[in-house]
């Protein structure tokens, strides 16, 4: 199985397994073992896509490469980490991590390979590159946790939160099984910021009454804090395409 991530008790990141996957250590957010204690309405957001594309999958083929993206949502917290690693049916280490986005890192701990923070981040949101085996043996999937911090420089009143998400495995010789045609952005519903898997300069939101507004994307990231929340249509231009979405913002 495609195992997850998990904040770490420093905002560096820790070099031990707390993935909370099967045979790793511990998990922050069980039990009350670290980073707990906290209502930070904190949540997770995991999406996955073949790298350089677009539409979300739900299935992968052997040998190739796919891109995760974690979003860890909190508009109470302006501190987040991860961890993250990756394991076959019988949870064993299955594939290769690459790419680390900036902020993150990828290691080696408990025979297995992690991606993690490596600062903390206000955004929450990273992403890292799992290449399939080329002889899988089934289905992955991605066990997820984050902590939310509330900057005290402790462990208490953080919150941690997880969240898993299946890729099964696709033998057919033609294109992903999945169909999806939405744009892959993190989160949705979405607060202060939202993340966009495709190179864009700026997103085109229109709300319920049809006024449209232009918001500029940088780094990936549109910066949602002086749009009113609602329901919008997103749009971008993509390859000469335009691509639509349904986004929700809620209050920052």
């Amino acid at each position: 199985m495609l195992a997850g991530f998990i904040s770490l008790s420093s905002s560096g990141g820790r070099t031990d397994d707390r993935t909370g996957a099967p045979g790793s250590a511990s998990n922050c957010s069980n039990g009350g073992f670290c980073h707990a204690g906290g209502s930070l309405s904190a949540s997770m957001t995991i999406g996955v896509t073949e790298k350089g594309k677009l539409t979300p999958v739900t299935s992968y083929k052997a040998g190739t490469t796919y891109t995760i993206a974690i979003a860890t949502v909190s508009s109470f917290s302006v501190s987040k980490g991860f961890q993250a690693t990756v394991l076959d049916v019988s949870n064993n280490a299955s594939g290769t991590l690459s790419g680390a986005s900036a902020g993150s890192s990828i290691i080696s701990a408990n025979s297995r390979s992690l991606a993690v923070q490596s600062s903390a981040s206000s955004l929450g949101i990273w992403t890292f590159d799992w290449t399939a085996p080329a002889n899988p043996t089934g289905s992955v999937t991605i066990y997820a946790a984050g902590v939310a911090g509330n900057s005290s420089n402790s462990e208490s009143g953080d919150q941690a939160v997880t969240k898993t998400a299946t890729l099964t495995l696709d033998n057919s010789s033609g294109l992903s099984q999945s169909k999806a045609t939405e744009v892959n952005i993190f989160p949705n519903p979405a607060s202060d910021y939202l993340h966009i898997t495709i190179p864009c300069k700026q997103v085109g939101l229109t709300n319920t009454s049809g006024k449209r507004i232009l918001v500029p994307v940088v780094g990936g990231t549109a910066d949602l804090r002086l749009i009113s929340p609602g329901t919008y249509q997103l749009d971008l231009l993509h390859q000469g395409k335009r691509q639509l979405q349904k986004l929700v913002i809620v209050n920052h």
